[in-house]
């Protein structure tokens, strides 16, 4: 199973509907404005939490299954308790203007596909196509 390609695929798929959702505010002109709102934050939400769980079971990639998985959950929770912890720093700011509200999906989202980004730069034969020499030594990809 490729799993950083998937965190990678779902974590832009996150970003992609958040910022899309952010310009459906804007053009609005508002919080709950758009109809376009709601279904592009839970389209997010989905992916997110994908990108989430695999980013945590590409972590833990060298571990059996039953490991793989609890790190896949444990990233879960970690990214809902950065949401949580986002939301109390911003705390009060939240009520001046929409994209405060909006802040903590931008944060998590940027970070989820970062570390997808790194997860998937990473060498591991296991998650990569088969990576031969040719006779002078460099790499060909198949």
């Amino acid at each position: 199973m490729n799993t950083t390609r998937i965190a990678l695929t779902t974590a832009l798929l996150a970003a992609g509907a958040w910022t899309a959702k952010a310009v459906a505010i804007g053009v609005a002109g508002g919080l709950d404005r758009s109809p376009l709102e709601n279904p592009l934050f839970f389209l997010g939400l989905a992916a997110w939490m994908a990108a989430l769980a695999t980013c945590g079971a590409a972590l833990a990639r060298a571990a059996s299954t039953p490991v793989r998985f609890a790190a896949g959950l444990g990233a879960v929770v970690a990214g809902w308790l950065a949401v949580v912890l986002i939301g109390a720093l911003v705390g009060d700011r939240a009520a001046g203007h929409w994209a405060w509200t909006e802040l903590n999906l931008w944060v998590v989202g940027a970070l989820t596909l970062g570390l997808a980004a790194w997860l998937g730069r990473r060498t591991d034969p296991a998650d990569r196509r088969s990576e031969l020499t040719d006779r002078r030594g460099e790499r060909v990809v198949r």
